[in-house]
């Protein structure tokens, strides 16, 4: 009995020490602009911090309205999640809008299981608050950014955001339509052989860049015309670098972009016209050093220096180009591919061989295409023809360089044989496929894909 008494004793004592606690705790409930409730297991409100009738006071949110609402509003028009977690036993946080229009008030509420010693939701603790004034603060936000944007593709400056591998990641319209190119075109796009290699060399995400990861103001030629450039590095929370600002304004009264890309592609076009080879040497950023037309020894004017692919070709060829560049770059040899140009509703099939250059260093400084124009591209889905299959393994490579557009002493150098061997070769290979002239050879070669 004694120790029955004691318990009780006890537990009278921890509640009295209890009371002044649930009284403040009260007190707070009750004071606050939230609404509080309590919703048993009977799914009756068991307790609230406002009765049935509305609030008499102010809210800080938007107005009488959240004032006017009871617990037993509020419990109606959550009655789907406060079920949802009375059966899931876990915690939920939603946003909702109540009323009408702009009397409508938006809230945030949430909603806590309590266990009960069954180990089922016992009761739902909800607390609502008027969360109005941050909705109205996002939607001004939101507005503003759209209007901002709508300025930004208006203005007549040309604007992109460049990721730290010199990729678009956005750009405006005014860019878009200056290029020729359409926005969805111009995102992933490498900066440099878009505008001009003079960007990459000013850019602050350059390495070899004086302005480090600053910003840097400087003039350069975009599709022919001058524009003065400001290129700011842009940086997260912590201060990493994660990408670069381009804005360029253009210093005369510019023509477009595909204006000045039709003028210069029809200086390419005359050119080809007259070429049974063309000889290009490009930098390994892709400008062009120089390109002439045999024979006759024809030239681009010395306009073309430091232009790219991208101020004569349209982006699909140009981007092509560029990929040969790179691809025989990091190969550090020879490679040879067909090529198809299209000018102004022309198209010109060469045959090229690109070899890079190296400087006193060893180093790539530069490749040199030699293209010969054919009369088509091989399909790669082109089968060898039978004739070819007759060929003797040494016969067939020497078809192979001969349709790759090597002379004799080439292939001879290459192979480490004499002339006079590669000419006996060639000569058994036109007797075998009944072919009489050494053109037609280079033709059969091409057309069965075996360059």
């Amino acid at each position: 009995m004694g120790g029955v008494a004691g318990d009780a004793m006890d537990k009278s004592n921890h509640e009295n020490h209890l009371l002044p606690t649930l009284d403040l705790l009260r007190q707070v409930m009750d004071r606050t602009k939230d609404i509080i409730f309590i919703i048993g297991d009977d799914r009756f409100i068991r307790y609230t911090n406002r009765g049935d009738k509305p609030s008499s006071g102010k809210s800080s949110g938007s107005g009488w309205f959240f004032n006017e609402l009871t617990c037993k509003d509020i419990y109606l028009a959550l009655r789907e999640p406060i079920e949802t977690v009375f059966q899931s036993g876990k915690s939920l946080s939603i946003e909702r809008h109540l009323g009408k229009g702009s009397q409508g008030v938006w809230i945030h509420t949430q909603l806590t299981p309590h266990i009960g010693v069954s180990g089922k939701t016992s009761s739902v603790l909800v607390i609502v608050r008027d969360i109005s004034s941050l909705k109205l603060k996002e939607k001004l936000i939101t507005e503003s950014k759209a209007e901002w944007l709508q300025a930004i593709d208006t203005m007549p400056h040309l604007l992109a955001v460049i990721d730290t591998d010199y990729r678009i990641k956005k750009t405006n319209m005014a860019l878009a339509n200056y290029l020729g190119i359409s926005l969805e075109d111009l995102h992933g796009r490498i900066c440099h052989q878009t505008f001009g290699t003079g960007i990459h060399e000013s850019c602050p995400l350059n390495r070899s860049s004086s302005s480090g990861c600053g910003s840097k103001r400087f003039q350069s030629n975009i599709l022919g015309q001058p524009f003065l450039i400001t290129a700011s590095a842009l940086a997260d929370a912590e201060g990493n670098t994660t990408g670069c600002l381009f804005v360029a304004l253009g210093l005369n009264g510019h023509r477009s972009g595909e204006e000045i890309r039709k003028t210069n592609a029809e200086q390419m076009k005359l050119l080809l016209k007259e070429a049974d080879y063309v000889v290009t040497i490009l930098d390994q950023n892709g400008k062009y050093i120089s390109m002439k037309a045999l024979p006759g020894n024809i030239r681009l004017p010395d306009s073309i220096i430091g232009k790219s692919p991208f101020d004569f070709f349209e982006p699909e060829v140009a981007s092509k180009i560029c990929d040969h560049i790179t691809k025989a770059m990091r190969a550090g040899g020879d490679i040879t591919v067909s090529n198809e140009l299209k000018l102004d509703g022309e198209t010109f099939h060469l045959l090229e061989h690109i070899s890079p250059v190296r400087d006193e260093s060893g180093n790539v400084s530069s490749v040199m295409i030699i293209g010969k124009r054919i009369a088509w591209v091989p399909e790669k889905s082109d089968p060898v023809p039978n004739e070819s299959l007759q060929l003797s393994p040494r016969e067939l490579e020497i078809l192979q360089l001969i349709g790759s557009g090597l002379t004799t002493s080439q292939i001879a150098e290459k192979l480490f044989i004499s002339r006079k061997t590669v000419e006996s070769h060639r000569a058994r290979v036109m007797r075998r496929l009944g072919i009489h002239k050494s053109s037609a050879l280079v033709q059969y070669a091409v057309k069965s894909g075996l360059f």
